[in-house]
Parts: C-alpha cells; sequence; structure tokens
C-alpha cells in the first residue's frame, strides 16, 4: 500500500478519488504551524521554512502533495532533500491544463 502525505487536509475529496481509480492509498495530513501566520504576516521566508521543515519530517512516502498555491515556493528549499515525487498546486495545474 502507498503511503501518500499531504501537507493540507482534503480528506473526503482524496478517499473519493483514490476509490474511484481503485487505488490503494493512505492519506495523512500534516500541519505546518505557523505557515500560515507567518503568509499573513507577509512573511514568505518564514512561511516557505515552515513547510520544508513539515515535509523534511516525512519519509517512506510514494509522493508528497502541497495542495495550495502558496506552498509551490517552498518546494525548491526540500527538492533536494527528499527523494519521492513531489507534486505541488500550480504544477498539477499545469499539468491538467496540458492534457
Amino acid at each position: 500500500m502507498a503511503r501518500i502525505a499531504l501537507i493540507h487536509a482534503m480528506t473526503a475529496h482524496f478517499d473519493a478519488m483514490v476509490a474511484h481509480m481503485g487505488i490503494d492509498a493512505t492519506l495523512i495530513s500534516v500541519c505546518a504551524k505557523g505557515a500560515l501566520d507567518a503568509l499573513s504576516d507577509g512573511d514568505t521566508v518564514r512561511h516557505d521554512s515552515w513547510i520544508a521543515e513539515a515535509v523534511e519530517r516525512l519519509s517512506n512516502y510514494a509522493v508528497i502533495l502541497l495542495t495550495q498555491f502558496s506552498m509551490a515556493s517552498a518546494a525548491k528549499i526540500f527538492e533536494n532533500r527528499v527523494s519521492c515525487p513531489k507534486l505541488t498546486r500550480p504544477d498539477s495545474a499545469i499539468q491538467h491544463l496540458k492534457g
């Protein structure tokens, strides 16, 4: 069974999607405490650091999903520190538009 890390809660949608696709996967939600407050304060560096720290605590996942557009800038911080694929909302949107 694949373990997938989600850095935002969207459990009902995920459960419906994997059931529809016939995928055996478990979803966990991780809270990057402090990230939203930092973003609200306009501190994107601190926001990205909180997101990267949350991701770097994860191991043994098939994929990590960063489901908010604001999290995409954090991906460059940890891209070489985590071995599994990382999907950001902007990247997924572009792939969807390309078909």
